[in-house]
């Protein structure tokens, strides 16, 4: 899948927001991109760093969604804190 230079760049703002945001609530986030892939946020449990996910943001019903990996939408890129929470949900151990 390639991405144009434009949408590339929207969804690595929006990325890099929602990685700030978790970074700044004790996981470990960073963006990445690599040739002719979609930007995606890495995303890691630093206390259980088994626990990872990657993080897409594309177009979704005429706005821009966040994606868990496997295609299936999170919520709209301007909800940044459910995304966050969302996230943080999957990344933290059973029965914590």
């Amino acid at each position: 899948m390639t991405v144009t230079d434009d949408a590339a760049t929207v969804a690595i703002d929006h990325l890099t927001r929602l990685g700030e945001l978790l970074n700044r609530q004790d996981l470990l986030a960073r963006v990445r991109v690599a040739h002719r892939r979609p930007p995606e946020l890495h995303v890691v449990n630093p206390e259980a760093p088994v626990l990872f996910e990657s993080v897409h943001a594309a177009p979704h019903r005429g706005d821009w969604w966040y994606w868990w990996s496997w295609a299936e939408p999170i919520v709209p890129a301007a909800d940044l804190e459910t995304a966050a929470s969302r996230v943080r949900h999957v990344l933290t151990p059973q029965g914590r």
